[in-house]
Formats: structure tokens, C-alpha cells, sequence
């Protein structure tokens, strides 16, 4: 998951969050299989995808 969000970073987006449900279950006493959850996003490389996609620039709205 570090590769993950080094390459997400990478990129230009922003992870906001990085949850380890595993750790955070272990440190309750309960055994959980690795799961863990990357909440990322970022305005800068959507509107180069939105652009750049077929059904954008056949759309009338712009």
C-alpha cells in the first residue's frame, strides 16, 4: 500500500487518508486479515481526463 500511495502522490493527487484496519483491530485484541484503505483524490488530473475523453468533446455543454 506505501508503493500505492507513492505512486498516487506521484501523480499530483492527494491521499487524505490511510487506514490499516488490521492494526487498528489488533491494537483492540481482535485479529483482522490485512486490510487497509486509501481515500485519494485531487481537482488537477480530472479535467486533462475529462478533456482529453471522446464523449467530452462530442457533449454540447462546453
Amino acid at each position: 500500500m506505501n508503493r500505492f500511495e507513492a505512486e498516487v502522490r506521484a501523480t499530483g493527487m492527494i491521499a487524505f487518508a490511510h487506514f490499516d484496519h488490521a492494526a487498528a483491530a489488533a491494537a483492540a485484541g481482535l485479529s483482522l486479515r490485512p486490510t487497509e484503505l486509501l481515500i485519494f483524490g485531487g481537482v488537477a488530473p480530472f479535467p486533462y481526463r475529462l478533456r482529453d475523453s471522446k464523449r467530452f468533446r462530442e457533449s454540447r455543454l462546453f
